[in-house]
């Protein structure tokens, strides 16, 4: 059942909305309503499209679910599990919010608060009553729903915190100043796992950073090095070259320039004969 919510007047002003589309505003303010009063609502992208898009025909299930990940993404929405199902929490609801006689939440207060200071943004938090700490081992299922507005199992990417941090600190960002180039690197590493294509991409990348230590003429950028959405970014730089036989070739012609000369007596012994020679002409 949905809820009377309020809009600060800041929320139109904050950078991070600011970086959403205008339906990805939309969605969040909608959450808001259906989220109970600790800010918690049930991860059902067919639900979520059914009661705050209910007269837009043309919108599928799977557009809302895109919209869904880039608020996760945007560290907005916090995916998490427990007792075997599926949740969101919004993770400033207390900062857009303020309930005065509050609902009791079906999701027990502490398990929230193990939501809120044990999750990372990149990485879904699953709980259960027993074990507030409890995290599989095993990589969350990948979304095996379809598209339309038949139900969708939803199932947040896993991507490794490393490979992000890899990856901005490579191009000199930090996840204040440059939250977009943040945004924007999880929706490539998350695409390249759908794929299949992270741990060739782990190995590529070290090669291409290794390069570019010994190469720096390369000239690389951030958006030529991700390559485009539309094309499963196999069109950046990183997968452009195969950076581990082209490292293995700069190696090479490194070794071979700094390898210092050799020379053999018999070798002085002929240049001093022509020098001598030389000098008597």
């Amino acid at each position: 059942m949905g809820r009377i919510r309020t809009i600060k007047p800041e929320f139109w002003t904050d950078e991070k909305v600011g970086e959403l589309k205008r339906d990805e505003r939309l969605l969040f303010l909608g959450l808001l309503n259906l989220a109970d009063d600790e800010g918690v609502l049930k991860a059902t992208p067919a639900f979520i499209k059914g009661q705050i898009f209910a007269y837009d025909e043309d919108l599928t299930t799977g557009i809302v679910k895109g919209w869904i990940d880039t608020l996760i993404l945007n560290k907005m929405l916090i995916p998490f599990e427990y007792n075997g199902e599926s949740f969101f929490l919004i993770r400033t609801f207390k900062v857009h919010q303020k309930i005065n006689r509050p609902t009791p939440s079906k999701i027990p207060l502490n398990i929230i608060s193990a939501v809120l200071n044990e999750s990372s943004p990149r990485t879904p938090v699953q709980l259960s009553e027993g074990s507030l700490a409890e995290r599989k081992g095993e990589e969350m299922e990948k979304d095996q729903g379809k598209e339309g507005d038949k139900e969708i199992d939803f199932s947040a990417p896993v991507i490794d915190p490393a490979e992000v941090d890899k990856i901005m600190k490579f191009f000199e960002f930090n996840e204040i100043q440059n939250f977009d180039k943040l945004r924007e690197t999880g929706s490539f590493l998350a695409c390249l796992q759908a794929n299949g294509k992270t741990e060739y991409f782990k190995n590529q990348f070290a090669a291409y950073v290794e390069y570019k230590k010994l190469n720096d003429s390369y000239i690389h950028l951030f958006k030529n090095f991700l390559g485009t959405q539309g094309k499963l970014f196999e069109d950046g730089a990183w997968n452009a070259e195969n950076w581990i036989h082209r490292l293995k070739s700069e190696q090479e012609k490194n070794r071979i320039k700094n390898q210092p000369v050799v020379t053999t007596q018999k070798g002085v012994n002929a240049a001093i004969s022509v020098y001598n020679r030389l000098k008597r002409t």
